[in-house]
């Protein structure tokens, strides 16, 4: 696991590995999941919110079906949302363009 700083001081801590992205990160962090094979590939970028849980999760090397319109995603997006009490009440999956 490789950790990194971008982008200055107010910049989130970056994290990469190879394994999928902890349910759980530091506070408004991210964590990048690089290529088994070329680890300057990334794969997929998670950030977390304020509470540690996963916010977003940016897909970049499967595609996803999307219900509503019929059609395959490639690059996507997950957007997860959550209740007062942290639990995780909703997920939505757009294209990234």
């Amino acid at each position: 696991m490789v950790v990194a700083m971008r982008g200055g001081d107010n910049a989130p801590k970056v994290v990469q590995g190879k394994g999928q992205a902890p349910k759980k990160g530091d506070a408004n962090s991210v964590y990048e999941k690089v290529h088994n094979e070329d680890p300057n590939k990334i794969v997929s970028r998670t950030t977390y919110d304020k509470n540690g849980n996963i916010s977003t999760r940016e897909d970049y090397d499967h595609t996803h079906f999307d219900k509503a319109t019929k059609t395959e995603l490639q690059n996507h997006k997950h957007i997860y949302e959550y209740n007062d009490k942290g639990q995780r009440i909703g997920e939505k999956t757009v294209p990234i363009k």
